[in-house]
C-alpha cells in the first residue's frame, strides 16, 4: 500500500474495531480497485432473503408457484475505505457512484461466493461531506431475485440422470437441434415420468429451445406456444435427482441457484 493510504481504525482515530477485508467485489465486470486504486473493502453485509408474505387466495392451485417465488429480494451493503486524501475524495466518490449506477441489474460478484453471481442494482450511496470525508463509503445493492447463480452452467444429455444442487430450482434450458431436412412429428419431453411438454405438428430442421423458468418453447427463435398441447405442463426441477426423456440428441443446460 502506498504511504499515506491507511485505515484510520489502525490509528485509533475511529471508534470501534475495523478490519480491512480487501476481498474483491466486482460489479458489472469491474472490481472496486479498478475504479479507485488502493481502495479497501472494510465489510460486506449480506442480508437474508425477504420472504413473500402476501396470502394466496384459497382455491387457487398456486403451491408450487409460492415455493418457487417466495424468496423475493435481499440487500447487500459494501463498506469501502477510500485513500486518505481529502483532495481526491470527492472525485473518488463520484467514480464509485458511476461504477455502481446502472439502469438495469448487473452481475455482483463477492469473494465469499466463489463461482457465483447475483443480479443487483445500486439503490443508495451515502453522500459526500467535507466534514466526514475520511469515513467509509457505503454502497447499498438490492437484489430483486434473492439467489446467487452459478457462473458456469452444467450440462447433460437428455436421457441421462441429472443431479441438481443448490437451494432452489435451477435456471434450466433444453435445446435440441434438428439438423438438415430432418423431420420431427409431435415431439415430447417427459420429466421424471410425470409431467411432459408436447408440441403438435410436424417440424422440419432448425433448433428447439425449451426455457423451463420462462415457461416458453421456441423453434428457430420463434415462439411455438400455440403448438403446445393442452395437457402439457412445465416441471418444477427442484434440487435432487431427475430424469428427462425426449428426442435423442437433446441437451439440458442449467445454472444452479443458492441462497
Amino acid at each position: 500500500m502506498m504511504p499515506g493510504y491507511f485505515n484510520l481504525g489502525r490509528f485509533n482515530l475511529l471508534s470501534g474495531e475495523i478490519s480491512v477485508r480487501n476481498n474483491p467485489v466486482m460489479f458489472g465486470g469491474y472490481a472496486i480497485t479498478d475504479i479507485v486504486p488502493y481502495a479497501n473493502i472494510l465489510d460486506v453485509r449480506i442480508g437474508s432473503p425477504a420472504i413473500e408474505t402476501s396470502t394466496i387466495t384459497p382455491g387457487i392451485s398456486a403451491g408450487s408457484l409460492f415455493a418457487r417465488n417466495r424468496h423475493k429480494t435481499r440487500v447487500i451493503e459494501v463498506d469501502i475505505e477510500l485513500p486518505l486524501d481529502k483532495e481526491s475524495y470527492p472525485e473518488n466518490v463520484r467514480a464509485i457512484r458511476a461504477w455502481a449506477s446502472s439502469r438495469e441489474p448487473m452481475q455482483l460478484v463477492l469473494s465469499a461466493y466463489k463461482g457465483r453471481y447475483i443480479m443487483a442494482s445500486c439503490t443508495n450511496l451515502n453522500e459526500f461531506s467535507v466534514k466526514t470525508w475520511w469515513k467509509p463509503v457505503t454502497v447499498k445493492f438490492e437484489c430483486w431475485q434473492a439467489y446467487f447463480v452459478s457462473s458456469q452452467p452444467s450440462a447433460a444429455q437428455i436421457g441421462q440422470n441429472l443431479k441438481i444442487y443448490g437451494d432452489a430450482e435451477p435456471l434450466a434450458v433444453i435445446s435440441y437441434a434438428l439438423g438438415g431436412s430432418g423431420r420431427l412429428v409431435n415431439p415430447q419431453w417427459t420429466f421424471d415420468q410425470e409431467t411432459f411438454i408436447k408440441l403438435s405438428g410436424t417440424f422440419t430442421g432448425g433448433t428447439f429451445e425449451i426455457d423451463i423458468n420462462r415457461q416458453s418453447v421456441y423453434h428457430n427463435g420463434q415462439s411455438v406456444m400455440n403448438k403446445l398441447t393442452l395437457d402439457s405442463r412445465f416441471p418444477s426441477i427442484l434440487p435432487g435427482d431427475h430424469t428427462i426423456t425426449g428426442p435423442s440428441g437433446g441437451i439440458i443446460t442449467w445454472h444452479e441457484r443458492w441462497l
